[in-house]
């Protein structure tokens, strides 16, 4: 049997009476969109630097330097399938 058990972060918790475990039963995505990434990514390579699109954006330099990494592994990794 499951029971609604008070809210934690503005979601839903629920406990099953069974076996005492509470859940949500909606997860959401954490971290920023795909569009969002995109759009730090094309002012990189624009040449604004990463402490300047953190600035404007609000987003860690080191989260932006991260997707910057990963971008340049997925350039490489797709030209070496080729």
């Amino acid at each position: 049997m499951i029971r609604k058990n008070g809210h934690r972060q503005g979601k839903q918790n629920y406990r099953c009476k069974d076996c005492d475990r509470q859940f949500i039963t909606v997860h959401t995505r954490r971290g920023y969109s795909d569009e969002v990434k995109q759009i730090c990514l094309r002012m990189y390579h624009l040449g604004l630097k990463l402490r300047e699109i953190e600035r404007l954006t609000g987003i860690r330099h080191t989260t932006i330097h991260s997707w910057v990494k990963q971008s340049k592994s997925d350039v490489m990794s797709s030209s070496n399938n080729k």
